[in-house]
């Protein structure tokens, strides 16, 4: 699903004129956006269009992953200026979560050290959660461990030394609702 801006232009701020021709009279309205994703911002310039009535609308579909800010300035012929910006975020990529440092199935009797592992580009959203069962002598204990997204990139080790049997499930789901594959 493309993310489209589509911007009516308020210039309620601006002089009025009682002219017919006003609209002929103003500037073209530039349009300018900058994407920014893993650190890097890109410069879009959407160029500028003439305004030839009240409702005039300009149209532009981004689908691209990112964060956006779109900035609208028109300006009238008497040099009157109106910025208006809209910044909004495309994300359609789900997080990619990993768990490294046992295998299923596996018996051990030492303590075990699992890896926890997401990506995410827009990880301050990113909701992760990992759920332990530990089965023993007919009995079940549950817990949920705390992970927290840091960095595009974000780690957490643990380790498990009480006996048992474990069942540890990691899912992941973005603020856009794109989720993960579940890892158990």
């Amino acid at each position: 699903v493309a993310q489209k801006f589509q911007r009516y232009h308020d210039l309620s701020p601006l002089p009025r004129a009682t002219s017919d021709n006003i609209w002929q009279a103003m500037r073209p309205v530039s349009v300018t956006a900058t994407r920014s994703i893993d650190g890097t911002t890109t410069d879009i310039d959407l160029g500028s269009y003439n305004v030839e009535s009240a409702n005039d609308v300009a149209t532009k579909t981004f689908t691209e992953d990112g964060m956006y800010t779109v900035t609208v300035v028109a300006t009238d012929a008497a040099g009157n200026k109106d910025t208006k910006t809209m910044p909004f975020t495309i994300d359609r990529t789900a997080p990619v979560i990993s768990m490294t440092g046992v295998t299923e199935g596996a018996y051990s009797s030492n303590p075990v050290t699992v890896n926890f592992r997401s990506v995410e580009s827009f990880f301050d959203t990113n909701n992760v959660k990992i759920t332990v069962e530990r089965k023993l002598e007919g009995s079940t204990y549950g817990r949920t461990l705390s992970f927290a997204s840091t960095a595009k990139t974000s780690n957490m080790t643990t380790t498990f030394s009480e006996d048992g049997d474990y069942v540890i499930t990691m899912t992941a789901i973005d603020r856009a609702g794109n989720e993960a594959e579940t890892q158990t």
